[in-house]
């Protein structure tokens, strides 16, 4: 019980620092990213996903510059692993011209629990990225995302904390282009429904980092 109460108190107090020291970036000059999920299942195998994402120059939403929407179909395979086929539909905006993208993924993870407190998952995803009207040049990407979570409960609140990178190889660069470094926190609302708060590090090879708010909710019917 000790040591179950102390894993807890370390991993609020993580959360509540980083989320300090971040604070003052998110409020000058930091954007805002919206995500909503849904899952649908479909038997004990298959289900159906739809993801959507909105981000803005600021933390009021105010400003949007891209959207993106984004679904396909889950199918869990044995020892916790999972295959994700997924098609995006992305639309991005500036002052003086519109890009629309097409994005082929096939995804891939694993999950796994460390003792009672803690868990850890990663996921690799494929994307063939295509540019309509020659905006850009058509290449392929590949992401890892490995992410550290944790289970606390705080009066009747239950928070699951978490650590998370993903860097980004594409072969357009034939190099890392970026890395994003999360730092939040799901919080349950029901059996079916999580809130999910995080701050989002971005950092672009040669166009400087990006401090986000990075938020939104996940459906699962």
């Amino acid at each position: 019980m000790a040591e179950e109460q102390s894993s807890h108190l370390v991993s609020a107090a993580v959360l509540v620092l980083l989320f300090l020291f971040s604070g003052r970036h998110l409020l000058a000059e930091g954007q805002g990213w919206l995500n909503n999920s849904l899952n649908l299942r479909v038997d004990d195998h298959f289900s159906l996903i739809i993801k959507s994402q909105i981000r803005a120059h600021n933390i009021t939403f105010q400003d949007p510059f891209l959207y993106f929407l984004e679904s396909g179909f889950n199918y869990k395979l044995p020892k916790d692993f999972y295959l994700n086929t997924l098609y995006r539909r992305q639309t991005s905006k500036s002052k003086d011209r519109q890009v629309n993208e097409n994005r082929y993924v096939l995804e891939t993870g694993w999950k796994t629990a460390l003792k009672k407190t803690f868990g850890f998952d990663w996921r690799f995803r494929t994307e063939i990225r295509t540019f309509e009207q020659d905006a850009d040049a058509n290449h392929l990407c590949f992401r890892l995302y490995a992410r550290l979570t944790a289970n606390i409960k705080i009066g009747e609140l239950d928070l699951k904390p978490f650590v998370a990178d993903e860097p980004f190889y594409d072969t357009k660069r034939d190099a890392f282009s970026q890395n994003r470094f999360y730092l939040g926190s799901t919080v349950p609302l029901s059996d079916k429904v999580e809130f999910v708060i995080s701050y989002l590090r971005q950092d672009l090879k040669g166009r400087g980092t990006n401090h986000i708010l990075n938020t939104g909710f996940n459906l699962r019917f």
